[in-house]
């Protein structure tokens, strides 16, 4: 079925169109030598050269975010759960494997507790995802779990460039359908299936170089003791920058804040990275070395996220790879594991 096209121009003046319905903007634009999805930022800014340096996450999972206030009154404490500010918001243009995150980890949201502050910014969210014609950045890797480059998953719109000078729109959900005047205000024409077609091909052609990662799980299975882990993740520093890049990492640490009477509860992100992450008060660390909190992070994203809720948690953004100080590719560990399944090894 054909879809509208605009000029890629016109993109900006679209993102202020939906700003200007009362919606929170978020959208990448160029901070120095990197891209950062950015709130309120000046749609004209808009830059879709890469991959945003930080995921879409912190709009709907803050760094740190008060979940409840309580106060000392004589004998008694007084405890006011805290209901998060939310309105609508807009992010424009997110990658489809930020995009792509959104229902991979919902589950776990959803899962033996209903997390109020999640769920209320994801039904307050529309997702305008733009397609990569091409991989966007060395590091990619969307194809080995599953997705695309023009993945539709966790998106309310999909903007496509067919070519540097127009994009073609399709809607996804009630949601999308629901700004598709936004959008018309500016169609200049139609793209076809042909058309749509050879532009997903393109940006899948531009992966082919990348493994299928089917056959991880099960070596993760049999080989919790193995050398794989000494010799590929000795590098690691345990510094945390993969886990805060990530658009699927979720953990977080819960801290009482006290000023005389009263104080608030906070909800801040940690990660499996981190030394003291799983250290007991006894002093007694159960992953006391780095080898094995890298590890846990594998195990967690392609065994035991998988075994729960059916869904690998990782959305082959690349940005643990790009981004890591020491040069530790999580795709060359997986692959590895790949590799050597498919051995039988």
């Amino acid at each position: 079925m054909p879809c509208m096209t605009l000029e890629a121009t016109a993109l900006s003046k679209v993102a202020r169109d939906l700003a200007g319905q009362g919606r929170r903007l978020v959208l990448p634009v160029r901070e120095g030598p990197e891209l950062f999805y950015r709130e309120g930022a000046d749609p004209e800014a808009l830059d879709l050269s890469t991959l945003p340096k930080n995921s879409i996450k912190e709009f709907l999972f803050p760094k740190c975010e008060r979940v409840l206030t309580y106060r000392q009154r004589g004998n008694d404490v007084d405890v006011e759960d805290v209901t998060p500010a939310v309105g609508p918001t807009v992010i424009f243009c997110a990658r489809p494997c930020d995009a792509a995150s959104l229902p991979v980890v919902e589950p776990l949201w959803n899962w033996d507790y209903k997390d109020k502050f999640f769920n209320l910014r994801r039904e307050n969210t529309l997702i305008v995802a733009y397609a990569c014609r091409q991989a966007p950045e060395e590091a990619c890797f969307c194809v080995s779990v599953g997705l695309s480059p023009s993945s539709e998953q966790g998106a309310d719109v999909l903007l496509c460039p067919l070519d540097e000078h127009r994009v073609a729109v399709k809607f996804l959900t009630d949601a999308g359908r629901q700004v598709q005047a936004v959008f018309e205000a500016y169609k200049t024409g139609e793209a076809d299936d042909a058309a749509l077609d050879a532009f997903s091909q393109e940006g899948a052609a531009s992966l082919a170089h990348r493994k299928k990662l089917d056959k991880v799980k099960g070596w993760l299975d049999t080989h919790f003791e193995d050398p794989l882990w000494e010799e590929k993740t000795f590098p690691c520093i345990g510094c945390g920058t993969c886990t805060f890049l990530c658009p699927t990492c979720h953990c977080f640490d819960i801290q009482d804040e006290s000023v005389f009477d009263g104080g608030s509860r906070l909800k801040s992100w940690d990660g499996c990275q981190f030394s003291l992450f799983t250290l007991h008060t006894s002093g007694h660390n159960p992953r006391g070395v780095q080898s094995q909190r890298y590890r846990q992070r594998i195990l967690h994203k392609y065994s035991i996220y998988p075994s729960k809720f059916g869904k690998i948690l990782c959305t082959g953004c690349g940005r643990c790879v790009a981004h890591c100080p020491v040069n530790l590719s999580l795709y060359d560990v997986v692959a590895t594991a790949q590799e050597r399944a498919e051995k039988g090894e």
